[in-house]
């Protein structure tokens, strides 16, 4: 299920720069990518990747 926020674009701006602020940042070594999957079907973790 989606859902929407009801959210102005400035109030979103807002809200990412202060998660963007209070997050760390972790450069891995490799290549790296996103791939959906199922919720019923997560994919695995890779071993010894920082979490």
């Amino acid at each position: 299920m989606v859902s929407v926020s009801q959210e102005t674009i400035e109030q979103t701006e807002q809200r990412l720069h202060r998660v963007i602020a209070a997050a760390d940042l972790v450069a891995l070594e490799g290549v790296w990518s996103f791939t959906e999957s199922a919720l019923a079907e997560p994919p695995a973790l890779t071993p010894g990747v920082p979490r």
